[in-house]
Order: structure tokens, then sequence, then C-alpha cells
């Protein structure tokens, strides 16, 4: 093939990655913690501060990094969606560029091919592999630093760079390295294997380093200077509350399908690791994979955008590995289960993130819609743990928010660990940080008077460990909050379900008590409803056993629509479904099977209480 029609294939193909990532970016919303540090840092460039304005677990970079975002959307008057994608494909193409100028000095003229298989693997990575968490803070990580891994590698091969190459690739790096603390970690394991390797005490006076820590220092001292509250009350505060709530399992965090798959690229690095003519590039690939699943596990949660460096340095690796196996002409059987696997594996795991993110912005439509109806020109306040339930809703509706927080990230670790800390010597620091919290909770409800208050009623919440827990009547222990709390009134309430087709293989039934309720289901799942009133107790029966864990029966409690209140009126044992009651029968079992994507009290300011109730 000629250089021509080579080089109009690779922009072919390039403009094609591209095109793929701006129609998935599309049919997807902004990432919620993005959407939320987005809205951070409009208040930081009108002069806002940590604690005063916002209070947020980031250290400032990240904020000034997103700036570009809100200049390109106003400038050229597009949504954040459009300009944040814009500044991302500009940032990947940065770091290509420097890239291939690297990759020049990495790979041999006769291995053309392989360099043109390693550029698009970067491309996939940056492009199409973060899905859901696309702008995320790992994300960006990685742009920014894969040309200083590159740099060392050459480095290790014996080539000269430039100097400028060498502080251009540094800088950028320093963008991604600082924007937390924990992203330093690949940075310091492949600077000690670069020692190891050269077996000089100085290595590390190169260019690229010497940048690195000239920005990293006046950046430290910056935040000292300018953002002490960050330093001196949200990360104390944080480190005693937020892990407490949100860390997984170590099972989870070890074991994840994501992470064996890291594990599997680490094993086969390790059988093919020679010294050959690609040895340091392999070695380089494998240290800043351990470094990024390093920090991944310190932070001990699941989040895919925390694993998504380690996977996508993991996946880099095994494309590579796969094209020097076919280069070599290896056992034809070994070399297709490995491709077998690869292929899969991330097919699977692309669409997995895609179809998640597609299905949340579709189940966010209703919410957004009732925030557009009832919050334009008004500003709003959630009370809740997860931020996925807040955001983008709150940027989409383009609505006012009052709030310091993203969202309550004390909370669940104070529900899981009352009686943990109640005899601790830190239980007065304890609790002084709690009223600290929910009295800062209280002065944005007092200072900012948002119209509409929206509360996480869900019975069994994210975080809180299957703890049925109510956020009013625990937050009105404080006198503040519930001073603060005073003027509003009951409105409405909003929840979405997932859509189903699986209520026709359940049975419903009605019972004043359980005590009354001795039955076998038909199909062997029912949902059975208790009580009486328009609330009613809702127990589940899976294969004709109570839906439990630890010996402990699952309940939840359910507020009835008056078409519902009306099928069970009267009626005791199994209701039976027909032709007039199947939409309504439909919805109660749906509404008792499935966890609620969301699903608020919506409280409004001054207003008179109402029993309307919207379900979506």
């Amino acid at each position: 093939m000629s250089n021509i029609a080579r080089y109009l294939l690779g922009l072919g193909l390039m403009l094609y990655v591209f095109a793929l990532a701006f129609f998935m970016q599309s049919n997807l919303s902004v990432n919620w913690d993005v959407s939320w540090d987005l809205l951070v840092t409009r208040r930081v460039m009108l002069g806002g501060t940590y604690t005063k304005d916002f209070f947020d677990l980031n250290p400032p970079l990240i904020f000034y990094e997103y700036m570009p975002v809100i200049f390109l959307e106003h400038v050229l008057a597009i949504s954040e969606a459009i300009a944040l994608q814009l500044y991302v494909f500009f940032l990947s193409c940065v770091s290509l560029f420097l890239c291939t100028v690297l990759m020049q000095g990495i790979f041999l003229k006769k291995d053309i091919w392989i360099k043109y298989g390693f550029f698009f693997s970067i491309l996939f990575i940056f492009l199409i592999l973060p899905g859901n968490d696309f702008g995320q803070r790992e994300h960006l990580l990685l742009i920014f630093t894969l040309p200083y891994f590159l740099t060392v590698v050459s480095r290790l091969r014996g080539n000269g760079i430039s100097g400028r190459l060498a502080v251009a690739t540094g800088l950028f790096a320093a963008a991604g390295f600082c924007i937390k603390p924990y992203f330093l970690i690949p940075f310091i394991l492949v600077e000690l294997y670069y020692l190891f390797f050269t077996r000089r005490l100085l290595s590390w006076l190169r260019p690229e380093v010497a940048a690195i820590i000239v920005f990293f220092i006046p950046y430290i001292i910056s935040v000292f200077i300018f953002y002490p509250d960050y330093l001196f009350t949200v990360i104390p505060i944080a480190k005693r509350f937020y892990y407490d709530g949100f860390s997984d399992s170590w099972a989870t965090v070890f074991f994840s399908p994501v992470i064996l798959f890291c594990y599997f690229s680490i094993i086969i690095y390790l059988f093919q690791y020679k010294n050959t003519e690609y040895s340091a590039l392999k070695s380089v690939m494998a240290v800043s994979m351990t470094g990024f699943l390093l920090a991944h596990i310190l932070q001990r949660t699941s989040w895919t955008y925390h694993i998504y460096p380690s996977y996508a340095m993991a996946l880099l690796m095994s494309m590579f590995f796969l094209v020097i196996f076919i280069k070599k002409g290896k056992n034809i059987f070994l070399l297709s289960s490995y491709f077998a696997v690869l292929l899969i594996f991330t097919i699977f795991q692309i669409d997995s993130l895609y179809q998640t993110g597609v299905n949340y912005k579709k189940n966010n439509v209703p919410l957004i819609a009732f925030l557009k109806e009832y919050g334009e020109h008004h500003s709003v306040y959630f009370i809740g743990a997860s931020s996925r339930e807040i955001f983008p809703a709150i940027n989409d509706a383009n609505v006012q928010y009052a709030s310091r927080f993203l969202h309550l990230f004390w909370m669940p670790g104070i529900v899981k660990n009352q009686i943990k800390y109640l005899n601790s010597p830190f239980y007065q620091n304890y609790k002084r940080d709690e009223n600290f919290l929910t009295k800062m909770l209280a002065e944005d409800i007092n200072t900012k008077k948002p119209d509409y208050i929206l509360v996480d009623n869900k019975d069994l919440k994210p975080f809180y460990a299957l703890i049925h827990f109510k956020y009013l009547p625990y937050l009105g222990q404080n006198a503040d909050f519930k001073a603060a709390f005073k003027p509003y009134h009951y409105f409405t309430t909003i929840e979405k379900y997932m859509n189903s087709t699986d209520q026709k293989k359940w049975d419903l039934y009605f019972f004043p008590n359980k005590n009354a309720i001795h039955l076998y289901t038909r199909h062997g799942c029912a949902v059975v409803l208790t009580g009486t009133g328009n609330v009613k107790r809702v127990y589940v029966l899976i294969h004709n056993k109570w839906a439990s864990k630890n010996n402990k029966i699952f309940y939840t409690d359910m507020l009835l629509t008056p078409e519902a209140l009306k099928l069970v009126a009267g009626q005791f044992g199994l209701i039976r479904r027909d032709i007039g009651n199947a939409p309504v029968l439909d919805q109660i079992i749906t509404r008792s099977i499935f966890y609620p994507l969301y699903k608020f009290d919506v409280y409004r300011r001054d207003a008179k209480t109402t029993e309307r109730v919207v379900y979506v």
C-alpha cells in the first residue's frame, strides 16, 4: 500500500471514530459528577470558594481544567454537552499528536502496521471506551498522561527527545497527575521503574519531570494561599465521613470483572516479557497500569470511572500483544482464543456502559420535565446521597441549584456507623462535624430560600446497606434545620421505575396484616400488600420464599394511587387479573419488585399541602 493510500485510510478511520464518539455521546447525558463539577466551575469563575459557595471533595485544579467548557458554551452559544465534547476531542487530539511524535522513536520502520494499530487503540480508549464517564477526571487523567508514559519509553530505548517536547509532555502530564493525590501513584511507580532500569540515582533530573515538579509545587502553594478551607475543613471532614459511607467490600474492589481483566493482562505481560525491541513499552504500560490499579484500590469503590484508567491501559496492552502475536504467527488456536476473549469482553463492556447511559438519559426525562415545569425561574434544593439522581437534571432543566453540596455525602457513613462511633473517643468530633454540615444545609435553605425542596424518599436508598432511613425525621432533630424547613409543605411525589414486561409472572395479594398471610402462589412469585389506609407495607415472595438477607425480610412502604386503592378496596387474598384492572395491577407490581430509579417527595415553600402524586 502506498503512503498516500495509507494516510487516506488512516484519516478515514480517524474521522469515523470521532463521528462514532460524537454519535454515542449525543445519545448520552453529561456524567452526573462532571455536570456538578461544571456547576462548581461556574461558581469558581464568579469568585466562589470552598465551604462558602460550594463544598466539594475535589482539589481545585479540575475546576480550572473545566473552564474552557464554560467558555465554549458561552462564546459559541452551544449546550454544555456539546461544549464538553469539543473540549475533550481537542485534548484528545493534542495528546494523540504528542503520542504520534513520540511513537516515531519507539516503533521500528518495518512495523508500520503495529504503530498504526497502537495509534488507533489509543484513539479508541480515548473516545469510545469511556461511555457515560466521558469527561470524568479519570478520563482526563489518561488523556493528559499517556504522552508522558511514551516519553519514558522513548528514553528507555535511548532516543533523544527535544527539550521543548519533553517540557510539553511534562506540563501536559502534570495537568493529569495533580487532579487528585491518588493520581500521583502511577507517576511515582514509573519513575521508580526508570530509576531501577537505568541504575542512576539522579535519573529523575529530566525536563519532563522538572516540568511536572515546576507545575506541582506552585499549585500546592496556591491551594494553601487561596483555598485553605479546602485543606483544613473539607479534607478532614471528608476523611471521617466519605469512605465510611461509599466504600465497597474488598471482594468487590479486587474481583470485579474489569479488575480480573487487568490481572489477565498482567499475566499475559509476564509470559510475554522478553528482552525484545518493545520490552520497554510493555513494561511501562504494565507499571503504569499497576499504578492506576492501586489508585483505584485505595479509593475502595467499584465505580466505573475509577476503574477506567487501569482498564484502558490493560486494554491498550492487550491490543498491542494481539498485534505482536499476529506478526509472529503464533499458534492459530491460541491466537483465536485470545482475540475472542479480548473482543467479546470489550464489546460487552462498551455496550454495557453505553446502554446504561442511554437508559439513564431516558429515565431522567420525566424528572427534567418536572423541574422545567415547576422550577423554571425558580430555585430548587435536593436532599439525598446519590449524585446521579440530582445531576445532570439540574443543568439540563436550567434551574437554579441552591445547595453548596453535590449530595449529602456524610449521611450514609453516619447511618451505617452510629453504633460504631457511639462509644468512640472521636464521637464528639464526629457529632460536631455532623452538626456543622447540617447547619450549612439549613443555612443554604435560609439564605437562598429555594422554591422547591426534593427529598429522596426511597425505602431502600443507595449506599445505606438496606437500612430503612428517612431524611426529614433525622435532620429535623437539628434545631437549625427544623426552623429552616418550617415554611415548606408537601406538594407532590415524583418517582420513576424501570420499564418491564415481567409483571404478568407475578401474583398480587392483599391482607390486613402480615400475620394473616398463609399462601402458596401459583407462579412462585408474588407481591403482598398489608396494612390499612393509603400507605401499604409491601413484601415480596420469590419462589415462595420471603425476599430477605441475613434472615431479615425485606419490605417497603408504598403510597397507593387512588386507582390502586380502589383495586384493593374490599379485596382479601389473591387479586385476580382481568382486562380492566391489569394496568393498575401491573403498576403496583412494578413499584414493588423494582428498585425505584428515583423517588422524591417535593416540598414547596409557603404552599398548602396537597395529596397529588406523580408517577412517571
